[in-house]
């Protein structure tokens, strides 16, 4: 918990959120634990057809957010 507490102070200022989150949905995102277990990195170019085939595997998967060049605020990541 308290590195997921690490993550979320390091990060809070570095992430746009285009949709509202409840404390406990934000606080998956900085969660120690999973930190990039649960998310893949993939060139937006090729994510439509990753997640194709992803969902065809009967792997339940969506784009969530999109890395940007740090220009917003400092900001780099985009919540979708």
């Amino acid at each position: 918990k308290i590195l997921s507490l690490h993550n979320l102070d390091f990060l809070k200022n570095k992430i746009d959120f285009k949709i509202k989150l409840t404390f406990e949905q934000e606080m998956l995102l900085y969660d120690a634990q999973t930190s990039g277990g649960l998310l893949i990195a993939i060139n937006e170019k090729d994510s439509e057809n990753l997640l194709k085939n992803l969902n065809n595997e009967g792997i339940k998967s969506s784009a969530i957010a999109q890395v940007t060049a740090i220009k917003n605020q400092g900001k780099f990541l985009t919540i979708l």
